[in-house]
């Protein structure tokens, strides 16, 4: 069986992606509570792989882009702005917005041609918001292992924070603020009020954030 293009790899996954956010509440919240602690105030931001929009709505993000079809109508539907796009292949004008965000994409993406894409588009002073998943922690270890088959790890490239870090500096960008949450992964973790501790830094935790400006 052939590997999925891009474009259509979620299409038959929205369902299964939405619910994913309502099984694992307590998650999703810390990962909320460690991007909010360094969002940035905006005016017009952009979502790169803006998925279902469940982030973009949440966070107040305006405009989205995704390959998939499918998981743009369910974002639509949540009254964001979507355009079917690449990555690497921004439908926008120069320093269009003040704030893009990378939550969870960054392994379906050739990331320099993105980052270089999302510097295009930012606007001087605005600011790039990446949540991404540390798979050299101890739960991105174990998640990469015990998850093998699952397809959405079908083409994925597995980063660590220091892959992103240096992927910024080559990119242009001064990372300025870092946050980490998620430090094991553990099935009572089911009532979002049970969320997990968010710390300065990286490298322990499997959700990491970073924010950075253009050099």
């Amino acid at each position: 069986m052939s590997t999925p293009t891009p474009t259509t790899q979620y299409d038959n996954l929205v369902s299964d992606y939405d619910h994913w956010f309502v099984d694992n509440a307590a998650i999703v919240a810390s990962e909320f509570h460690a991007l909010r602690q360094v969002l940035p105030d905006f005016d017009n931001a952009l979502e790169i792989g803006v998925g279902t929009g469940f982030f973009a709505k949440e966070l107040g993000i305006q405009n989205g882009i995704d390959p998939s079809t499918k998981m743009l109508e369910r974002a639509r539907e949540r009254g964001i702005r979507v355009e079917q796009a690449s990555a690497e292949d921004l439908p926008y004008g120069d320093n269009t917005f003040d704030a893009v965000f990378f939550i969870t994409v960054d392994g379906y993406v050739d990331l320099p041609t993105a980052l270089a894409e999302a510097k295009r588009v930012l606007t001087p002073d605005g600011t790039l918001v990446i949540g991404m998943l540390d798979w050299d922690t101890p739960v991105g270890t174990e998640r990469r292992a015990s998850h093998a088959d699952s397809p959405y790890f079908a083409g994925i490239s597995f980063h660590s924070f220091a892959d992103m870090v240096a992927a910024l500096q080559t990119a242009g960008f001064t990372v300025e603020n870092t946050r980490q949450t998620v430090f094991s992964w553990a099935d009572d973790l089911s009532n979002p009020h049970d969320q997990q501790e968010v710390r300065e830094g990286l490298g322990d935790g499997y959700f990491a954030v970073l924010t950075a400006r253009i050099a």
